[in-house]
């Protein structure tokens, strides 16, 4: 296997490519993470208006409900109200003013029961017309968004693409073996450093120590090696 110093500049240069085409990878996730934001706010407040509707579905249910009941004894207090003049004995008064006191108790008592839940429905209402509001405006805002984002990807992607083909180009000179053992701790650290040099006596990066044998081949250019703890391709010193 034939190997030179330019080679590994070659790679080192890989390596830097990979930097920058991480800073445009972050533009584009940071522009994706805006959307998500608002997605996410979209989520919480459409599953609120969801609650919302059911609770008020219930309310006027329970309303409705009340009402008939509301009916029903205002209908027996009437009732009671027309038989009143009309009872003929002592017995018969005291049982139409039991039912008269009863009937107006239980009015009272679903009148403003009626009255709190028509309160509680009024504001669930007034909740339930912000969310469809904010839903409608966020709406808005996400397809601004959407539509920025998709300016902002195309143009950091055009810049990746450029980086790309530039990278391409510089593995073409790399030997084979060189290069597979470099894809392969690039695939691993690509955005961090794949690259390592031998430095006092073991990895630069995770101090992992070499026998002299394998450091002095690295040195000369006669070895491939990876290294055994961190993975990353090992590259003489001075390359």
């Amino acid at each position: 296997m034939s190997m030179d110093i330019i080679q590994f500049s070659h790679l080192k240069e890989v390596q830097s490519l990979d930097k920058m085409i991480k800073k445009h990878l972050d533009i584009i996730q940071e522009q994706s993470a805006r959307r998500d934001y608002i997605v996410k706010i979209r989520h919480t407040r459409e599953t609120e208006k969801e609650g919302l509707l059911i609770e008020s579905k219930d309310h006027t249910a329970s309303i409705n409900q009340f009402e008939k009941e509301l009916f029903d004894w205002e209908k027996k207090l009437e009732k009671a109200l027309e038989q009143l003049p009309m009872a003929k004995s002592e017995q018969q008064i005291n049982a139409l003013q039991k039912e008269q006191s009863m009937a107006e108790e239980n009015v009272e008592h679903l009148q403003d029961k009626i009255l709190s839940l028509l309160e509680e429905q009024e504001i669930l209402e007034s909740k339930i017309e912000e969310c469809i509001s904010f839903l409608k405006g966020s709406k808005l805002t996400l397809d601004t968004i959407d539509k920025e984002i998709l300016e902002v990807t195309q143009v950091e992607q055009n810049e990746i693409d450029k980086y790309e083909i530039r990278i391409k180009a510089l593995l073409e000179d790399v030997p084979d073996t060189l290069k597979l053992s470099f894809l392969k701790a690039r695939k691993k650290h690509r955005f961090n450093q794949p690259l390592s040099r031998v430095m006092q006596g073991g990895c630069e990066k995770c101090r992992f120590i070499l026998d002299k044998m394998t450091q002095s081949r690295i040195e000369l250019l006669q070895t491939v090696e990876v290294c055994s703890q961190c993975e990353r391709l090992l590259i003489p010193y001075n390359a």
